[in-house]
C-alpha cells in the first residue's frame, strides 16, 4: 500500500500540538516544516539550478573569443544629442 501524505497549514500553535498529539497516539509518522524551512529549501534549489548553468553555453561555430569580438564590435559608444 502506498503511503498517504497529509498537509495541514496553520499558525495556531494549539492546533499544531493537538494534531501532533493525535498522530502520536495513532502511531502515525509526523514531519513538521515551517514556511521559512520551505522557503530556504526553495532558495537553495533555485541557487543550485542557477549555478548548474554556468559554463553551459555551447556553440558549433563560434568560440568565446569570436563572440567577444562580435559584442565589442556591436557597441555604440559615440555621444548622442539628447534634449531634455
Amino acid at each position: 500500500m502506498q503511503p498517504h501524505v497529509l498537509s495541514f497549514e496553520t499558525s495556531n500553535e494549539q492546533a499544531i500540538q493537538e494534531l501532533m498529539s493525535l498522530a502520536h497516539r495513532l502511531g502515525v509518522k509526523v514531519s513538521e516544516t515551517t514556511a521559512s524551512t520551505n522557503r530556504q529549501a526553495d532558495v537553495a534549489r533555485r541557487a543550485a539550478l542557477f549555478r548548474s548553468l554556468f559554463g553551459a553555453w555551447q556553440s558549433e561555430g563560434e568560440t568565446g573569443d569570436d563572440l567577444n569580438r562580435l559584442l565589442q564590435a556591436a557597441r555604440y559608444t559615440e555621444q548622442r544629442d539628447i534634449e531634455l
